[in-house]
């Protein structure tokens, strides 16, 4: 048919020529037969270049899972590497790793020929048509230009089908033609799979992060989850995505959205650890925060003291960070920690003293307060805050007479009328309540320096009434403490100067103070009748207990449960009795209200009178209580049977 059209003579090479192609194309459509037949036919034409022909037979057989028949072509071909690996093969009883049938279309000379000229436009062109089409393709995509025309000649030429998608894949990336490799990816997904064009997709998804095209790149991950294609930068790349879009989510005010963002990015990055703290710490999870924060504290290397400064003050500086996030979230002691990590790196670092200071005293580690306010004393003895905070400590911790002396060698120092003065003199005026009874002497001498500042203050008006009561003025004494109760209303103090009151002889007055306090009514009163409740209980003061439990319920109208609940959470069965059976002749008293009754007569111990107050409670509850109640109560019953006595859970 070509010597017809060419006038020529018939060519055995480049018939042979022709028929390995048709063999190329056969092979690669896994027509392997048809391939051997073919290539049968050109090994006979061109018997001098049989070598090629049999190295392709070998590789058809050895796809096809014919080794044997393969390693005697490769034999025959003195391809002795190729003959070794199939026999290494069948010795094992192992098959050919399946692999896809790639091109035979163009001999390695030639293609080496080929890749070789790419170096050198100057070079002698390709004897073949398809590698010119790529040449000339190559060196418009070097000159800037689109090599579109010179592949669009290589569509459908079998053994080029790959080079030249992998060219107009190359083009479209340097020329920024998004949608062409888009295209091209629908088309040819198959294609896409081999790391080559993996590589160039890693190349594109890059260049479109730094270019900010996210839409593309969503785009693009959408196709490539469709098409199972797996780049390697896929994940960073979409990572970035991710914390690009959070960014942006966060500048918008959602913050739930940018956090859920942010948790979807799969590698942890610095980065990311810092901006999801960064953002629990604006939503106020300061727990989360703090997970976040430590774990890039533990990234760095902790300094040594001998290290400079700015990097010592830098860490310092995070980790009172965690310390702060600590305390805003109510965890005092693992703020104390991080806080002393900052000293252990500055050693009168004085922001981690104070709060040092300040916490240990709020949660009670008095000797810890005391140490980091002396601390900050020493640095500075002039500074008033320091001073007062050391003296605080001191009473706290009880060191009363370092505390008087220090409140004497300061009491020059500030002017009468000043804010300082009066903390003075309302720390010399605890110190000289905790000394009223164990040493009067410096009591008394406190208190005169107390009334140089304030002789109105509550607390100097109690002492001075509880001294008089000491020499023996009662009436005195009691008009003393008849003004506090009048003056005073904050409850914290009616508390105290109440507790006071009951302790140093004056019950009268302390249950008048108590009765005044509750009949506020507010929140917190009710609560301090509780406190207050429990207070008599520890003093084991029946009888004001009950003086003021009566009074709340007859006359404040408390709940009779309340004064029972009270009286038996603070272990006193025997007074609450008398208030629990009030709750029995109320029709309207609920399940909760007769089981409080029968755990109090549980707890004073007459299992017969208990018994038959369950057994009537049951009886009570039979038409209309609640099921899992009446089996707790009829469980109860039992275990009274067989115990005399049961321990059962409240509150």
């Amino acid at each position: 048919m070509w010597t017809s059209k060419t006038g020529k003579k018939r060519d055995p090479r480049i018939e042979s020529e022709l028929l390995f192609r048709c063999a190329s194309a056969a092979y690669r459509k896994g027509n392997f037969e048809k391939a051997l037949s073919v290539l049968e036919e050109a090994c006979s034409k061109d018997p001098e270049s049989a070598r090629r022909y049999l190295i392709c037979k070998g590789i058809c057989q050895a796809t096809q899972g014919r080794l044997k028949e393969g390693i005697a072509h490769f034999a025959q071909a003195r391809d002795e590497y190729h003959s070794a690996v199939l026999s290494y093969l069948v010795e094992k009883s192992k098959p050919l790793p399946k692999l896809e049938p790639k091109d035979l279309a163009f001999e390695t000379q030639q293609l080496l020929s080929f890749w070789q000229g790419l170096s050198d436009p100057n070079a002698n062109e390709p004897a073949s048509t398809a590698l010119r089409n790529m040449r000339n393709a190559y060196f418009a995509l070097m000159r800037g230009e689109d090599p579109d025309p010179f592949l669009a000649r290589l569509k459908d030429k079998p053994g080029c089908e790959k080079l030249a998608l992998y060219f107009t894949l190359l083009a479209g990336i340097q020329l920024r033609k998004n949608v062409r490799i888009r295209h091209l990816i629908a088309n040819d997904p198959r294609a896409f799979h081999e790391s080559s064009f993996l590589s160039l997709l890693d190349s594109h998804l890059l260049l479109l992060l730094k270019e900010g095209e996210y839409r593309e790149i969503e785009i693009l991950g959408s196709m490539f989850d469709e098409h199972h294609l797996h780049p390697v930068q896929l994940e960073r790349v979409m990572d970035e995505l991710r914390f690009a879009a959070a960014l942006d989510e966060i500048d918008a005010g959602r913050l739930e959205s940018a956090l859920g963002r942010l948790r979807s990015i799969g590698q942890r990055t610095p980065a990311l650890i810092h901006n999801m703290a960064l953002l629990y710490q604006k939503m106020g999870e300061f727990a989360e925060a703090n997970k976040h924060w430590i774990t890039i504290l533990r990234l760095e290397k902790k300094p040594k003291r001998s290290d400079p400064e700015e990097q010592r003050q830098a860490y310092a500086a995070a980790v009172k960070h965690i310390a702060a996030n600590y305390l805003l979230n109510d965890q005092p002691t693992e703020a104390i920690h991080f806080f002393k990590e900052a000293l252990s790196v500055i050693e009168d670092d004085r922001e981690a003293l104070e709060n040092l200071a300040g916490v240990s005293l709020e949660i009670g580690e008095y000797q810890d307060a005391l140490t980091f306010s002396r601390k900050l004393y020493d640095l500075d003895a002039q500074n008033e805050q320091y001073l007062i905070g050391y003296l605080v400590a001191l009473l706290a911790r009880g060191t009363i007479d370092i505390l008087l002396s220090l409140i004497e060698e300061h009491w020059e120092r500030y002017a009468e009328g000043s804010s300082t003065r009066g903390m003075l003199a309302e720390l010399a005026a605890d110190a000289a309540w905790r000394l009223r009874a164990s040493n009067p002497e410096k009591a008394r001498h406190a208190v005169a320096m107390v009334r140089e500042v304030d002789a109105d203050l509550p607390a100097l008006i109690y002492l001075e009434g509880f001294f008089l009561d000491r020499e023996g003025k009662r009436d005195e004494a009691k008009d003393r403490f008849t003004r506090l109760i009048e003056r005073t209303s904050n409850h914290s103090e009616q508390m105290r100067f109440g507790m006071a009151m009951h302790g140093d002889g004056h019950r009268d007055l302390a249950i008048a103070l108590f009765i005044k306090l509750i009949a506020c009514g507010c929140d917190a009163s009710e609560d301090a009748f509780e406190d207050i409740i429990g207070f008599l209980a520890q003093e084991n003061d029946r009888e004001a207990a009950r003086e003021l439990c009566l009074h709340a319920v007859d006359r404040l109208e408390y709940p009779p449960y309340i004064a029972a609940d009270i009286l038996f959470t603070a272990g006193k069965p025997q007074w609450a009795r008398e208030f629990s059976e009030r709750l029995l002749d109320d029709p309207h008293s609920k399940e909760d209200e007769y089981f409080l009754h029968l755990l109090i007569l549980n707890d004073i111990g007459n299992p017969a009178e208990t018994i038959i107050f369950a057994e009537s409670l049951k009886s009570r509850l039979a038409n209309n209580g609640d099921p899992s109640f009446i089996r707790i109560v009829d469980h109860i019953i039992k275990q009274l049977r067989t115990k005399g006595r049961v321990k059962i859970p409240y509150g």
